[in-house]
């Protein structure tokens, strides 16, 4: 098995920052209803930024293909129950801290009543697939959340669905979902309740994003040299699944998410998810472009790749809050873009390097006690 791919770390940081930017110098004043638009309240705007910042939500799309390299690594001779143990310490102790963080963020700068936030919090702290959550972007912690859970069922079911076959999985299904999208059978299933229900929950249900994770999964077979030929017509059909779902995305942005008017050429978002996927390539067939061998230099850039999840979870409501409190308190708009994105990245840094170990350490305590007690118990 190989090393830690410190370029993924990397990778994750730099695709994290692109959906700040997106968020914070694009989305918060263009879109017409948003996490980040209804905290920022119309205080500023950036448009000279939109040319460039708009095709920053393509890094989540990235994250997904990360996502489905790195857990096909993690998942490698574990049992179930270890990689579910491994899931719930990377996943719940952050997100605790960064929702909270949220939550005060809320009741700080859009002076927010209580009750209209408890039940979306309630819904971030335990990472619920479906919101209204705290934030917006627990969205794809919800679709991680799916990811892991079929993960889950390859490591129960190993004998009969084997990790090899969960790209084919996710890929027909993303497939049948943008034939769907991309031909008149659309009409058809949007006009009745049943399949439209089914469309209402795609993200859930993997039909948008499927494809994302299968790609991940078999750059990781790559990197491990179990690729075989056949699954070059699965990899083929996932990029095509991909380019699909992107198209698509920058489309209805264009059509009905933003409220001013502009050019969203989608060949932009595709350019900057297709250097992500290379940059994977790269980091899998050639680790050795990439070696690290100072100690130090790897202690770095592993703290940067730990700092990816909380910067993503808390750069959305604290970055537009900070931005509307500087702006309407006389601070230039550079300036408080600068404020709130200097501010998310050290929360981040704080959560990943001490909170987050803090709770993870309690939560660690009280999962293996638990299992120790029930291994202790009578039949």
């Amino acid at each position: 098995m190989r090393g830690h791919l410190y370029p993924l770390d990397v990778l994750r940081f730099f695709a994290a920052c692109c959906v700040a930017a997106f968020h914070l110098s694009f989305y918060g004043w263009a879109s017409a209803a948003s996490t980040t638009s209804t905290m920022l309240q119309h205080a500023t705007a950036y448009p000279e930024l939109a040319p460039v910042t708009w095709v920053g939500w393509v890094g989540v799309e990235i994250f997904f293909v990360i996502s489905g390299f790195v857990i096909a690594q993690s998942s490698r001779g574990r049992t179930p129950g270890e990689f579910m143990r491994s899931r719930v310490l990377r996943l719940y102790p952050a997100a605790w801290i960064c929702a909270t963080i949220t939550l005060l963020a809320w009741f700080a700068f859009a002076h927010q009543p209580v009750a209209s936030e408890i039940g979306r919090y309630l819904h971030s702290m335990v990472l619920w697939v479906e919101g209204p959550w705290i934030d917006g972007v627990y969205w794809s912690l919800g679709v991680e959340i799916v990811f892991y859970l079929l993960v889950v069922g390859t490591l129960v079911f190993s004998r009969i669905v084997p990790l090899s076959l969960l790209p084919w999985l996710l890929t027909v299904v993303t497939l049948g979902y943008t034939l769907v999208l991309w031909t008149p059978l659309f009409n058809f299933f949007n006009t009745h309740n049943a399949t439209r229900q089914i469309l209402d929950h795609a993200d859930t249900l993997m039909l948008r994003f499927g494809s994302f994770f299968a790609l991940g999964i078999w750059l990781w077979m790559l990197s491990e040299r179990m690729l075989k030929p056949v699954h070059v017509v699965g990899v083929a059909l996932a990029v095509l699944c991909c380019i699909g779902e992107i198209l698509m995305r920058a489309r209805l942005m264009a059509q009905g998410e933003l409220a001013i008017s502009m050019a969203l050429p989608g060949w932009e978002a595709l350019v900057l998810w297709f250097g992500g996927v290379a940059f994977i390539v790269a980091a899998a067939l050639r680790p050795h472009w990439f070696e690290v061998r100072s100690p130090a230099v790897q202690r770095v850039l592993v703290r940067v790749g730990l700092m990816t999840y909380p910067l993503f979870l808390v750069h959305n409501v604290l970055g537009a809050g900070l931005i509307r409190w500087g702006v309407t308190h006389g601070l230039n708009r550079w300036a408080a873009l600068a404020l709130a994105l200097a501010a998310a990245l050290t929360v981040a840094y704080v959560v990943c390097a001490f909170a987050e170990v803090a709770v993870r350490k309690r939560l660690r305590g009280i999962i293996d006690g638990g299992a120790a007690a029930l291994r202790g118990a009578p039949g």
